[in-house]
């Protein structure tokens, strides 16, 4: 897997960026995302290679280096009760996870659970 040395966007729309831990983390995916209050546009930086992406309208997803449309897992995650053990009431929710073929592994499509 390949290093890429590129940095999240700080600002979009002369909006400052806030970028907090992405719901679509998996065991090999840890990512911040943030999303433009004015356009929409969902910005999101794979925290293991530094890669970055960027998605309009909850659209297709376009890696920021290459400017090449990536590829996407879904990634499912079980809900679960934080009082019990793994343990929940069966929902599932899901997120996408994109990933340049060029330069990245594909991610786990086996998310981490989300306590609730």
């Amino acid at each position: 897997m390949q290093k890429l040395q590129e940095h999240k966007p700080k600002i979009c729309c002369g909006i400052e960026l806030n970028y907090n831990d992405s719901k679509c983390n998996t065991i090999d995916y840890n990512a911040v995302r943030a999303t433009c209050e004015k356009c929409g546009t969902i910005w999101e930086q794979n925290l293991s290679t530094n890669a970055v992406y960027y998605c309009k309208d909850n659209g297709t997803f376009i890696h920021f280096n290459c400017g090449e449309e990536v590829d996407c897992v879904w990634v499912y995650h079980s809900n679960w009760d934080k009082r019990f053990t793994c343990a929940g009431d069966g929902s599932v929710d899901k997120y996408p996870v994109p990933f340049c073929p060029k330069h990245e592994e594909k991610p786990s499509d086996r998310g981490i659970p989300i306590y609730y």
